[in-house]
């Protein structure tokens, strides 16, 4: 069965590749300012928008959306260095969330919406390490301006909940919702 993956993430790709599935990789293109501030309501719609897009009633389909919250606030993906500087003084020696949505879609249509979230505690960060973080370029295109499974790994102090999660896809909970959607897959990894 052809599974469409609607994200160009690398990382969403990798985690799912390692339950054994073939995906054919086609990013969604939506519009992401919806209106919504509040990071589940907003996760969740924005996977609902992804799937739908690039469903085509004869592939299943798999979307994702992930945010980092800090105090009530969504920081989104840094545009600058500059904002991706502000981000982390605002991260330093603090808890944050990271909430991912996903939407999987099978071919007949059902769907199935849901949420993860994990807070995470960054240790202090000193004015050195920021600038040698800004000068790796890691933080292009990631939600907070970092990547757990890069870099920044050595400024998570504590971790509470789904370490996939903070990757962006919650694999867990993902391979649990498509046994209940496909149980012919009957369990991962998938043989061949």
């Amino acid at each position: 069965m052809e599974i469409i993956l609607a994200s160009a993430s690398p990382r969403r790709l990798e985690l799912l590749s390692r339950l054994g599935l073939e995906l054919t990789v086609c990013p969604a293109h939506i519009n992401e300012n919806i209106g919504i501030t509040e990071s589940f309501p907003l996760v969740r719609e924005l996977s609902l928008k992804k799937a739908v897009s690039v469903f085509n009633g004869t592939s299943g389909v798999i979307a994702a959306d992930t945010v980092v919250v800090m105090e009530n606030e969504i920081l989104g993906k840094p545009e600058t260095a500059a904002q991706a500087r502000l981000m982390w003084r605002k991260l330093s020696g603090k808890t944050h969330e990271v909430t991912t949505g996903y939407t999987i879609i099978s071919p007949e249509g059902i769907q199935r919406t849901n949420h993860v979230t994990s807070s995470i505690t960054f240790k202090k960060l000193t004015s050195d390490e920021i600038d040698a973080h800004l000068a790796a370029q890691q933080w292009h295109d990631k939600a907070g301006g970092y990547a757990i499974q890069g870099i920044a790994a050595f400024w998570i102090e504590k971790i509470n909940g789904s370490y996939t999660n903070v990757m962006g896809l919650p694999l867990m909970e993902v391979a649990r919702d498509l046994i209940e959607i496909f149980p012919e897959f009957g369990a991962f990894p998938l043989r061949k």
